[in-house]
């Protein structure tokens, strides 16, 4: 499998690490599930038993997930990065050109995507209608409610 770099911020990948760490802490608890539900007898009809091992492949599923995506993390420092552009890590504020509203994204990698803090992915199709362009500039953007027209109202580092 081809390596594919994943661009995030130092608190990403902190909380990316977490994160591992806690599912790390989870496996024997999970293995000891198993190892009881094994003494209950017969594994083919086992309810709990394949619960068990279900939950546990997912546990491992994440875990080599996310020790891949901190293996080819890349950290995103501002001193790196331009000030007049949209890319990761800027704060964006848009104003919608139909209704005159402001909104305000700051673009961040998938793993720190959240929407109620106003982060959004740079995989999104708004990011990805964002990516590059410069203060002042109107762009189109298809989302999935259609397409939508924003002015570029300022562009900043946190």
């Amino acid at each position: 499998m081809a390596s594919h770099e994943v661009f995030m911020s130092r608190e990403g990948y902190e909380k990316l690490r977490n994160k591992l760490k806690e599912l790390k802490r989870k496996r024997p608890e999970i293995s000891s599930e198993i190892g009881r539900a094994r003494e209950m007898g017969d594994l083919k009809e086992n309810a709990e038993y394949h619960a068990a091992k279900e939950t546990l492949a997912h546990l491992q599923e994440r875990i080599f997930s996310l020790e891949t995506r901190l293996r080819n993390a890349r950290m995103i420092e501002d001193k790196d990065l331009p000030d007049d552009i949209v890319c990761i890590g800027a704060t964006v504020v848009l104003k919608d050109i139909k209704t005159e509203e402001d909104i305000e994204w700051v673009l961040v990698s998938a793993d720190e995507a959240d929407i109620i803090e106003g982060k959004i992915s740079i995989e999104s199709p708004m990011a990805q209608g964002l990516l590059g362009h410069k203060v002042g500039d109107a762009v189109k953007i298809t989302v999935p409610a259609g397409v939508k027209e924003y002015r570029i109202i300022s562009i900043s580092r946190q």
